[in-house]
């Protein structure tokens, strides 16, 4: 699976981080949902992981979920719920 166009022209702006500091601002500028975007990155990443020569992605770090040991595509594109189920540690 190759990358398009578009999805380098997304990458270029996610990859920005100097003008485009947070995910939330990615998408005001892509004119996307804050959860398009973190969805997207995460289809690419998976990508990313197949490609002969992928193209950088840039690593973002979300405060609400913790980095871990790991550097899966799966640990990475969690969300904190699924991480708390999968860890057995919901919060009431």
């Amino acid at each position: 699976m190759s990358f398009t166009d578009k999805d380098h022209a997304f990458l270029a702006v996610y990859n920005d981080l100097i003008r485009y500091p947070s995910s939330a601002a990615v998408a005001l500028a892509l004119g996307l949902s804050a959860s398009r975007v973190r969805a997207r990155i995460c289809e690419l990443r998976r990508m990313a992981e197949v490609a002969d020569n992928p193209p950088y992605i840039a690593v973002r770090h979300n405060a609400s979920v913790p980095m871990s040991g790991t550097s899966s595509v799966a640990a990475m594109c969690a969300t904190p719920a699924i991480a708390r189920a999968r860890s057995g540690t919901w919060a009431s």
